[in-house]
């Protein structure tokens, strides 16, 4: 068995699911909202610190998306009014 049947026999990486579903809605959402929301998160906050994980591995450590989400949700000054 050769290094490309390997490959193709490991689950997708979170990075290649988020850019397919935002690929596959960009023409139901305008540009503005799809570009300053939805890929912008994908691209910026959710594919960097998220995007390597496989699948399989992601669905296997919950805690791993838990922990991910607090640390990421800590307020930024301007979000307290500082």
């Amino acid at each position: 068995m050769g290094p490309g049947r390997l490959m193709a026999d490991m689950p997708p990486k979170l990075s290649k699911l988020l850019n397919d579903w935002v690929d596959a809605h960009e023409d139901e959402w305008s540009y503005k909202t799809k570009h300053n929301s939805y890929g912008w998160a994908v691209d910026n906050w959710l594919v960097p610190g998220l995007g390597e994980w496989r699948l399989d591995k992601l669905l296997e450590q919950p805690k791993a998306l838990e922990t991910f989400f607090k640390i990421r949700r800590k307020p930024e000054p301007h979000d307290q009014g500082l």
